[in-house]
């Protein structure tokens, strides 16, 4: 007799079956197996769900995703999440609520030699992925889910850059293969051992992935901006890992192999790719799905040795797996950091005079730009009229049309805010110094946070800190790719968090050690926890 009488049902029963459950049960019946997991990913079972439910601005943020904009008041209504993750000064991972309270430990550093790395959320903050680095050739990928129940993973180098797939079932990350360059890799949450898949045997080093589908850009080999189809990539891996199980053996990938995925699953966008910035997938509703990246044109040439790139927003047709057309959105210089939000009215464009790849110099220059956006992609300047300067608790009247010094920035929930971290050199005059004859200036840097409310056209200016070293040197360099798996915003985008010390740090009751903070915004920051090196917001 069958031991699982589902096996003897049809798809169309089980799906039958499936639009009888709740959201959140619909969303467990997905972990179940790979059946489930593709019938629970009906469209018409999340549109009959979506109905179910009253309206919410929430489906504007996922662009009419009815499945995500489901998910996502179910495990807010189910599991309000809401919490910070944080990474103490001796690695131990903890979470919290936004007033500090119901503190939990995620994974507790027993030693000097063991320490955890990079926690992130997955997309609805049910489980937490990070690295847990036990010596120097041990490195252990970690998925801890909401019940404790942990998931190991072991790679040969140490990963980083996680990012988790839309459903919250896949994450890819980047990883050394020997004495290769960095490669791009995918594994699972599903199986009891996940084996890590290699989507590209490239260098790697900026990807985005979709929104709703199992599709990844991926900026490759410093020259290449390439679409990969993680589907079929995933239908061939499972195969080939069943075939192998059915003889017996281990699976043996052969480069002739590893040829014909690259040839069948992946589409070239670009064999010009710009100065290295991270390439963004965005998804609308009315519009489809576009990636916007850099491609460099060989007729325009540098300007003062800085590259000069042209910014493309390229339609896919993903069922083709074509381009269907692309706009080009302005020529920039430097090193360059953009970002779209996905309702496609607001892009935010930072540019840095520089020709150095990673560690960005506080002394060069930086531009940032924010526009908005028409139906035909021409884009207006924002100026900002007023600024509120938390020092001097008065509003002024500004004419603000780009802002010098930012060097990272990151979109609130809403779209509607536009956090930004400046970091600028100062020159005071000093005293005679025994290394610098004839004394002269000395050189001080000065950083706040700045947000930019685009609908007051408006800015609020917070106290000057001193940020912790492991955002210095983790987070800033790479702050485009780091921003697709981390947010600094709360999920109600009325408040934000970072680790740091304040320049007047006794008001805020810490003497020398930094904590973790909280910034509502029209409130004074907020310190939740002492010894923290790094914080990331729940997305949900």
């Amino acid at each position: 007799m069958c031991s699982d009488y589902f096996q003897l049902l049809s798809d169309e029963l089980v799906v039958f079956i499936f639009q009888q459950l709740d959201s959140f049960s619909l969303f467990q019946c997905s972990h179940t197996c790979r059946r489930w997991r593709r019938l629970a990913a009906e469209k018409r079972l999340w549109e009959r769900l979506s109905q179910r439910l009253p309206l919410l601005r929430i489906e504007e943020l996922f662009q009419g995703d009815h499945r995500k904009a489901c998910l996502h008041r179910a495990f807010q209504q189910k599991y309000p999440v809401n919490r910070i993750l944080t990474t103490l000064k001796d690695s131990t991972i903890v979470t919290c609520k936004p007033d500090g309270t119901d503190i939990h430990i995620v994974a507790k550093a027993n030693s000097q030699e063991s320490n955890f790395k990079q926690p992130c959320w997955d997309p609805f903050g049910k489980s937490i992925l990070f690295t847990y680095f036990h010596s120097f050739a041990s490195h252990i990928c970690v998925v801890v889910d909401s019940h404790g129940k942990r998931k190991e993973l072991a790679v040969s180098t140490p990963p980083f850059y996680y990012l988790w797939l839309s459903d919250g079932h896949y994450f890819t990350f980047i990883a050394e293969h020997g004495a290769a360059p960095l490669c791009l890799y995918l594994s699972t949450v599903l199986d009891e051992i996940a084996l890590p898949v290699e989507l590209c045997g490239l260098n790697t080093f900026f990807f985005d992935t979709c929104s709703h589908e199992d599709y990844l850009v991926a900026h490759i080999n410093g020259d290449t901006i390439a679409l990969l189809n993680l589907k079929s990539i995933i239908r061939y891996h499972s195969s080939s890992h069943q075939e192998s199980h059915r003889h017996s053996s281990k699976s043996t990938t052969t480069a002739r192999d590893k040829e014909i995925v690259g040839n069948e699953h992946q589409v070239i966008l670009s064999d010009h790719a710009g100065y290295f910035a991270a390439p963004q997938w965005i998804s609308n509703k009315e519009r489809g799905d576009f990636i916007l990246y850099l491609e460099k044109d060989d007729n325009i040439p540098n300007r003062e040795g800085l590259q000069a790139d042209r910014l493309l927003l390229c339609k896919v047709n993903l069922p083709l797996l074509d381009i269907e057309y692309r706009r080009e959105l302005g020529m920039f210089l430097g090193r360059k950091a953009f970002h779209m939000t996905s309702h496609m009215k607001y892009i935010s464009i930072l540019e840095e005079s520089t020709t150095q790849v990673a560690l960005p110099n506080v002394q060069n220059p930086t531009r940032l730009q924010v526009y908005r956006l028409d139906d035909h992609w021409n884009k207006e300047l924002i100026v900002f009229t007023k600024e509120y300067i938390w020092n001097e608790g008065c509003i002024k009247s500004v004419c603000i049309q780009q802002f010098q010094g930012v060097r990272a920035f990151q979109w609130s929930p809403d779209y509607e805010k536009l956090l930004c971290l400046v970091i600028q050199s100062l020159e005071e005059e000093g005293r005679e110094e025994s290394n610098h004859r004839g004394g002269g200036r000395r050189r001080k840097w000065e950083s706040y946070f700045l947000v930019l409310d685009i609908p007051q056209q408006s800015i609020y200016r917070y106290p000057n800190l001193i940020l912790s070293s492991t955002f210095v040197c983790n987070f800033l360099p790479f702050f485009d790719q780091f921003i697709k798996s981390q947010t600094f915003w709360s999920p109600h985008s009325d408040a934000f968090c970072y680790v740091g010390q304040h320049e007047n740090a006794k008001r805020y009751g810490i003497e020398e050690e930094q904590g973790l903070f909280v910034q509502y915004l029209f409130q004074s920051p907020q310190l939740l926890l002492r010894n923290v090196e790094y914080a990331t917001w729940s997305p949900l």
